[in-house]
């Protein structure tokens, strides 16, 4: 009932809020041009600036565990190959498929990761650090190229143009940017002012309820209801499909206790609100994205519990 109780008060949250966003836009309170440039705000600003944070705090040294490095690494990268793979023999249009594989592989451990933990296990973060280091690198890096290659902008009927236009896309993006930026100043032990430092985490902290309100406004329910059935294919795959096949592979290397609690919420949380901004600012299909994050959102309140239930009555953490 606890891990109940928990996951809901750590979801719902995140969901109201993007039903104040809906409401906010029904009664007039905002309109389309907060809506567009608040995307553009947290695309080029917030975002960009809360990945340089969470990369430029990271100790390098929790590094040293080279199986978890490994796990953690290898169950990013797959999950997004099985997703890409299932959405190019299932998914229609081609346009929806960034949009797609990105949803149905891509965690909100930045906002769920260190809370969670710390509840579960008394203030106690263990292997998430390590977790929240590598998974948000990994899948802000890949779901850039990934949405890059679906960018419905791109010039496709000439492959050296296109290439040139991803590659370029990749460079310019704003968060290849942030993580850059913080990997440089994190391995060179760069010791940021105090003003600066807290300007920075100030102007971080804007990222996720912003994008979260604007993903609310942004919301249609006549067009989410045409994407029905892929948001329920993301639903799937994220919180029950994933973790079905990546937790018994932790279990067998021997993962228990927190760092396995970690690993769960690594693999099966919900769709991270970011997708969204990225879907949108990127050309892929937006409307798809903001249905994923809310159903997957709403609907993790059950599936992490049942997951840790499960875990739990088979004594593994």
């Amino acid at each position: 009932m606890d891990s109940f109780l928990y996951s809901v008060n750590s979801t719902i949250p995140i969901f109201g809020v993007m039903v104040l966003g809906w409401w906010l836009r029904r009664i007039g309170l905002i309109g389309d041009t907060f809506v567009q440039q608040g995307n553009k705000l947290v695309f080029q600003v917030a975002l960009p600036v809360s990945l340089f944070c969470s990369v430029y705090t990271t100790d390098f040294s929790v590094f040293a565990n080279a199986k978890l490095v490994t796990y953690c690494i290898c169950a990013c990268l797959g999950a997004f190959a099985l997703c890409w793979l299932l959405a190019i023999l299932f998914v229609s249009p081609a346009s929806s498929r960034g949009s797609f594989v990105q949803a149905a592989s891509r965690g909100n451990v930045a906002i769920l990761g260190l809370p969670f933990i710390q509840s579960m296990y008394n203030g106690e973060t263990g292997a998430m650090p390590l977790v929240m280091a590598i998974s948000v690198t990994i899948y802000n890096v890949v779901s850039v190229l990934l949405l890059s290659f679906y960018d419905s902008e791109k010039n496709r009927s000439d492959a050296g143009t296109f290439l040139r236009q991803s590659l370029v896309g990749v460079a310019k993006n704003p968060l290849i940017r942030g993580l850059a930026l913080g990997f440089i100043a994190s391995l060179c032990h760069l010791q940021l002012p105090v003003l600066l430092d807290k300007t920075l985490t100030s102007v971080a902290s804007l990222s996720t309820p912003l994008a979260l309100v604007v993903l609310g406004a942004g919301f249609d329910f006549a067009k989410a209801r045409g994407k029905l059935g892929l948001t329920l294919g993301c639903t799937f795959l994220k919180l029950i499909g994933l973790p079905a096949v990546c937790i018994p592979i932790a279990v067998a290397l021997g993962f228990r206790g927190i760092t396995l609690s970690s690993l769960l919420i690594m693999s099966g949380a919900s769709c991270a609100v970011s997708s969204y901004i990225m879907a949108k600012n990127m050309h892929n299909d937006e409307v798809l994205a903001s249905s994923a994050v809310a159903a997957t959102t709403l609907a993790s309140s059950f599936t992490l519990t049942f997951w840790i239930f499960l875990l739990r009555v088979l004594g593994l953490i």
